[in-house]
């Protein structure tokens, strides 16, 4: 459709795509994390940078959890976020980088501006963020996609409404406002 052909046309025109997803309170049922979880594994995503996790997290809000790693040894797998350059991608010679992590509870500017620069880019770039909010949806009709951007070409071109900010915190808002 009109969505697609536009999005298409964008990505056609980009040197580098980053692909971002955030879990919290806008990725329902870890849609959005599951989804980049996939695109790490099928395009053979390496770490590219970590950020610093206490910079941005108020742990007694985001816990750090005990899991089971090696040689069932207990470890401490604490909330962060993680740039990731995909190697095994389809899309050509474009850099892709996916950004995978928890949405920080403080300092949101400086979050945005170390992701950014931790992702060469050259020419133009195209940041595509992932989301997902529960919807009572019947089996039997189309799941509904929403999308929005601050390029009024793209809005153009796909029919997308532009970007708004918002009073609640939201990745898609803190990202976009640092492009």
């Amino acid at each position: 459709g009109q969505h697609s052909e536009g999005l298409r046309l964008s990505l056609k025109s980009a040197s580098t795509i980053v692909i971002a997803a955030f879990a919290g309170w806008n990725d329902a049922a870890e849609s959005a994390s599951d989804a980049v979880d996939f695109l790490l594994e099928a395009w053979d995503g390496h770490v590219s940078y970590e950020l610093p996790s206490d910079d941005f997290y108020d742990y007694s809000y985001n816990r750090p959890e005990a899991v089971l790693g090696d040689h069932n040894a207990r470890e401490i797998d604490w909330p962060g976020t993680t740039v990731f350059h995909a190697h095994g991608h389809p899309l050509g010679q474009r850099e892709v980088y996916i950004v995978q992590g928890v949405e920080p509870n403080f300092r949101w500017k400086s979050f945005c501006e170390q992701i950014l620069a931790a992702i060469p880019h050259h020419g133009n770039a195209v940041l595509v963020t992932l989301g997902a909010m529960l919807a009572d949806v019947p089996h039997t009709r189309a799941i509904p996609v929403q999308g929005t951007t601050s390029n009024p070409g793209l809005q153009e071109s796909t029919g997308y409404e532009a970007s708004t900010t918002v009073a609640s915190p939201s990745c898609r808002v803190g990202m976009s406002s640092c492009t």
